[in-house]
């Protein structure tokens, strides 16, 4: 899959989480996934390349955030009930119980 021809990380996020069950729980699955296609997006082949490579290319912007993938996950789930894991009603009950152990 080229990464190249997707626009959003929401659509990215949304093609795999329906191609791919086993991420729609699964964070560092999902953003490792992506991590490898934008390398190879970049004709890097993460198996011949160190990690402090890997990391001045995190550092520089060069690979997508952590965070802004694992945002687009929450907000796919929120929009694709199909796509929610099967701990996605399980975190939002705890969820709830967190809120009211706060304002408590």
């Amino acid at each position: 899959m080229s990464l190249t021809r997707i626009k959003t990380m929401y659509d990215i996020v949304k093609l795999l989480l329906q191609n791919n069950i086993n991420m729609r729980d699964d964070d560092n699955l999902l953003v490792s996934k992506i991590w490898g296609f934008t390398l190879v997006d970049m004709d890097i082949k993460p198996s011949q390349n160190t990690m402090t490579l890997f990391l001045q290319m995190y550092r520089d912007g060069k690979l997508p955030n952590a965070d802004i993938i694992t945002r687009a996950r929450r907000k796919v789930q929120e929009e694709c009930a199909d796509l929610r894991g099967t701990k996605w009603e399980e975190r939002h009950k705890e969820a709830k119980n967190v809120q009211q152990n706060i304002v408590s």
